[in-house]
């Protein structure tokens, strides 16, 4: 489970995202295409895609909660504590790194640019893991930090402080970023509509 509380401050146009990014040094992609809810037909994919309005007075300057949940059979998309979307569509499978970013290009999804400064202020990040597959020894970093804490065991809850910083190249595979042997995937946009994507 990934969650994030967040809010964009003097924003008018720009995008906020968490993205599922996969490296691999041995592999380079181009994509010719901006959005993944077409298949390689042009033909729209079925609930790949989903825009959810928000709703209210000054949205853009509230704290507003994201979460996302991923299990083997789907994603599951939260807007501040209610289920908005579900989806089984390509749901991944491989380690990778969480990146969470704010930008405006003057693209389709973000649009031109603010003409003031724009803040992202996260009040919190969340990661959750479920560790049951780790009771065969499946995960032997998450374990070694797990049992520091007390664990593991099918009840005890672990939390894995350790934090890295520094400079994210998403093109590289340094190692100042999150450790995480999650794939996050979910798109947040802030023209007071969520733009939810499955890869």
């Amino acid at each position: 489970s990934f969650r994030v509380e967040l809010k964009m401050e003097n924003a008018n146009g720009g995008s906020c995202g968490a993205f599922f990014w996969e490296f691999k040094p041995d592999w380079f992609p181009v994509h010719y295409t901006t959005h993944p809810a077409l298949d390689k037909h042009g033909q729209v994919i079925a609930n790949a895609t989903t825009v959810i309005p928000f709703h209210g007075d000054n949205l853009l300057n509230l704290f507003q909660r994201h979460r996302f949940d991923w299990t083997k059979e789907e994603l599951r998309f939260y807007q501040n504590s209610t289920l908005v979307h579900a989806n089984a569509f390509q749901i991944p499978d491989a380690p990778g790194h969480a990146y969470l970013n704010v930008w405006a290009d003057g693209g389709a999804w973000s649009g031109a640019p603010s003409t003031t400064d724009v803040f992202l202020t996260i009040k919190l990040i969340a990661i959750y893991h479920n560790t049951s597959a780790s009771d065969q020894g499946l995960d032997k970093v998450f374990n070694e930090r797990c049992k520091k804490a007390g664990g593991p065991s099918n009840v005890t809850i672990c939390l894995d402080t350790r934090v890295e910083s520094g400079v994210v190249d998403p093109s590289s595979s340094g190692s100042a970023v999150v450790p995480l042997q999650l794939w996050i995937l979910s798109m947040l946009c802030v023209a007071f509509a969520m733009v939810v994507s499955a890869v």
